[in-house]
């Protein structure tokens, strides 16, 4: 009796071990469980649907004559999620948390077109490589979960004007008023220093060819202008739209180029300094027509710039004296004289013969009647 009462104890202990050891087990299954969906910030949840990316495709262009744009195409917009870029020149993931996540830039996006885009107009001056990040916030398991979603995608810079297409159209100068704008990516906060150079272009081959409008013509302008001789040269300092902007170019009043003749052709030169290489180097070249005229003002002058309608070819004479020419017109060979001469003077003979033989026979049939 007394090992029957034994047995049914060690029974009743077993089973309350048992029992204890099962609580224990479920309690820290669940803890696991719920340990696995919070660790979120790193993205390694399945429940949280992060946009997908693997497919976006990046596209640089201008967007207006100083806004350098990134076109996100592919990676459709969330419902609720925010999104946030940053761009780096070296290919090194950065950290992003809920301390920092307010300091990254924000993503504009295009209903219409379901493209993300960005102003990446101070990077692309720069001189150095870029890589875009993008990350989305999410609040998800009473949190917000935060995740790069787009790691170092290089940004191709766009396409650079040259030449004259390096000048905006609403460059002008006159004796009273100076501007000068470019077309190129452009920062909202940055100043530049822009290197003038202004000189008179006595090349009539070199004016024949960029009416005629070959192909090469602005490397040639290009080379010309510097190994030419300047009647004026000036650095300035691009200007302020405000307090906090500067503009793309410079605005002021008019520089005194007082050597500049009237309906004769000069380039102009300007070349961004790059500041040690800061910048990426930015030159460009273009031509006008001088109008300068004396009146009761003083000496005034204008400069005509190729490409606008104010803008004219003439009948250029070199000063190194001989004909005028006209760049407008293909320049005419001469025939040479000897050929001409002795088919002129063959003919001259012909017709002389002629005569001769026609007067000598009428007057023999004259006399008779």
């Amino acid at each position: 009796m007394k090992v029957k009462k034994l047995i049914a104890i060690l029974i009743m202990i077993i089973s309350i071990i048992g029992v204890l050891s099962f609580s224990v087990y479920a309690e820290n299954t669940t803890d696991n469980t719920t340990n696995n969906t919070t660790e979120d910030t790193t993205g390694k949840s399945e429940e949280i649907n992060w946009t997908d990316a693997s497919k976006a495709t990046l596209e640089t262009k201008m967007n207006g004559f100083r806004k350098a744009e990134v076109q996100i195409n592919n990676m459709e917009k969330h419902t609720g999620s925010i999104y946030k870029y940053i761009i780096t020149s070296k290919n090194e993931k950065p950290t992003v948390d809920e301390n920092n996540f307010s300091e990254f830039e924000s993503l504009d996006y295009d209903p219409e077109k379901k493209m993300m885009y960005l102003d990446c107009s101070e990077y692309m001056e720069l001189n150095q490589d870029m890589y875009l990040w993008i990350c989305e916030k999410i609040y998800e398991n009473d949190k917000n979960q935060i995740k790069f979603i787009l790691e170092g995608k290089k940004i191709e810079r766009v396409e650079y004007p040259k030449g004259i297409e390096v000048f905006s159209d609403t460059t002008h100068f006159t004796s009273n008023h100076t501007q000068i704008f470019f077309n190129v990516p452009w920062g909202y906060s940055t100043f530049r220093k822009i290197n003038l150079k202004i000189g008179k272009i006595s090349d009539l081959t070199l004016l024949n060819e960029i009416q005629n409008g070959t192909s090469d013509f602005t490397d040639k302008l290009l080379q010309y202008a510097k190994n030419s001789n300047a009647i004026f040269t000036k650095t300035l300092a691009s200007g302020a739209i405000s307090k906090d902007h500067a503009s793309n170019g410079y605005e002021g009043d008019g520089l005194d180029i007082a050597s500049l003749e009237d309906q004769q052709y000069y380039f102009l030169y300007a070349e961004l300094d790059d500041e040690n290489g800061k910048y990426y180097p930015v030159e460009g070249v273009t031509l006008a027509l001088a109008n300068v005229y004396d009146n009761s003002m003083g000496h005034s002058w204008f400069l005509f710039f190729y490409g606008k309608d104010d803008f004219k070819w003439i009948t250029h004479t070199p000063t190194s004296g001989g004909e005028s020419i006209d760049p407008t017109v293909a320049p005419i060979s001469r025939l040479p004289n000897t050929g001409i001469g002795i088919a002129l003077i063959g003919v001259l003979v012909v017709f002389t013969g002629v005569a001769v033989i026609f007067k000598f026979k009428y007057k023999k049939y004259s006399d008779i009647k």
